[in-house]
């Protein structure tokens, strides 16, 4: 048995219909009607494929196609975003199937009969993985067009359905066929599996496919919470722009997508104060914010609309990761290893109910729009024994003060955030 090799932008490791001899059917022949098909593109000017960038560029390594070509991979200092040189036998992966499909339709026209059926089945093959593929496309409109999935939602489902499909090999008309391919998975968690059957079950709704989708139970663990020490090592360790936004997240408490669509509009320099469009149908919120991180913010590039530029935000996570564990290496501390953005929001609402003890208040300035995602902090803050023995309240404004004097409610103290802090001694019966 020989092979034949077919190249394109994918892959195809190899073609080898049983009984065909490369004797008569050359890698050769094959190769020159491949090109024919894949005509060269003509040279363009380099630029950054997210923000348009004309550079200059830093070079980033490189990397091998499937065509055995080295391109050089470049860094765009402007949104951060690292790609590759055009790859001049870079092709749609639609058109690639089509073109591979007409090829092999073209040489069993001259193969014997079970050759011909061999290579035939070849090309249908491709034809059903590029109907698998226009599917995708259309379940990423369809989920766009029923509203309530954020951009985020919908391209991690979509991203879910290809790995399924192309590196796992899974015929996603086949329900018992995702079934089986997620239990066999054992390295994988079960919150993993559950993000799979969730992707498919959409899916599946959308083609009206019936199948029942397995159960898998999340076990729920507390959160990470960094060490003060820990974060304002970050926001020094960092780049401008990385240590301002730690910074930010830091002190808002606000998730990495609602920051990164924060525009300048947004930022009051009277009030000191920061607003944001809450994400996950929680609530909007404006934050309180220091001098000092008003002075961080005024200092990065007005570019555009956005404070931080709303450029590709998973280049932005990979940046903040390198700056992150080259700084864990060098402090000698692995904790920071593990301080995500999210992190940080898990450090604001511990540090404000330790301050306050007052679990709404920390629900409010989180967006929460269920008190149970709250009382997680609950768990994570020491029990105070002369904390217990009050009753705590908080008042943003002069009335609400006042209302609470009236009550007979002590006050503390104000917090940085302008929020003044309120007690009174519980009764025995309590």
């Amino acid at each position: 048995m020989v092979e034949v090799e077919v190249q394109g932008k994918d892959s195809f490791s190899s073609v080898t219909p049983a009984g065909v001899n490369l004797e008569n059917t050359s890698n050769e022949k094959l190769g020159q009607e491949s090109k024919a098909h894949y005509p060269q593109k003509e040279s363009q000017p380099l630029n950054c494929p997210e923000c348009g960038s004309l550079g200059p560029f830093d070079k980033a390594g490189t990397r091998q196609t499937a065509e055995g070509l080295t391109l050089q991979r470049y860094y765009c200092k402007d949104c951060n975003l690292r790609f590759s040189e055009p790859n001049p036998f870079k092709l749609s992966r639609t058109n690639s199937d089509h073109q591979l499909s007409a090829i092999l339709q073209d040489k069993a026209k001259k193969l014997e009969p079970q050759q011909k059926t061999d290579v035939v089945a070849i090309s249908r093959n491709q034809t059903h993985r590029t109907q698998i593929q226009g599917e995708i496309v259309d379940f990423m409109w369809y989920l766009k067009k029923q509203g309530k999935f954020s951009d985020a939602t919908i391209k991690t489902r979509v991203k879910l359905l290809r790995y399924l499909s192309e590196k796992s090999g899974v015929n996603l008309h086949d329900p018992e066929a995702v079934r089986t391919i997620l239990a066999i998975n054992e390295k994988w968690s079960n919150g993993y599996k559950q993000n799979f059957v969730s992707a498919y079950d959409s899916f599946a709704e959308m083609l009206r496919i019936p199948w029942e989708p397995p159960y898998y139970e999340t076990k729920k663990s507390l959160p990470f919470v960094p060490l003060e020490k820990e974060v304002d090592a970050l926001v020094a360790g960092c780049s401008k722009k990385v240590g301002t936004c730690v910074l930010a997240l830091k002190e808002t408490g606000f998730r990495i997508g609602e920051l990164w669509q924060c525009k300048w509009t947004d930022l009051d320099e009277e009030n000191f104060t920061l607003k944001c469009v809450a994400e996950k149908h929680g609530n909007p919120r404006q934050a309180k914010i220091s001098s000092r991180l008003m002075a961080r913010l005024l200092m990065l590039p007005k570019t555009n609309d956005y404070i931080f530029g709303n450029g590709n935000l998973n280049a932005f996570r990979w940046k903040y990761d390198r700056q992150k564990n080259a700084l864990a290496i060098k402090l000698q501390n692995p904790r920071l290893k593990q301080i995500r953005f999210h992190s940080l929001r898990h450090f604001k609402a511990t540090r404000e109910y330790a301050i306050t003890r007052n679990i709404l208040y920390v629900k409010e300035l989180l967006g929460h729009r269920n008190i149970n995602s709250t009382l997680v902090y609950t768990h994570l803050v020491p029990v105070d024994d002369d904390a217990e023995a009050y009753h705590h309240a908080t008042a943003k404004d002069a009335k609400e003060a006042g209302e609470l004097i009236e009550q007979c409610w002590q006050y503390v103290v104000t917090t940085p955030q302008g929020i003044m802090l309120f007690r009174k001694a519980k009764k025995r019966n309590e």
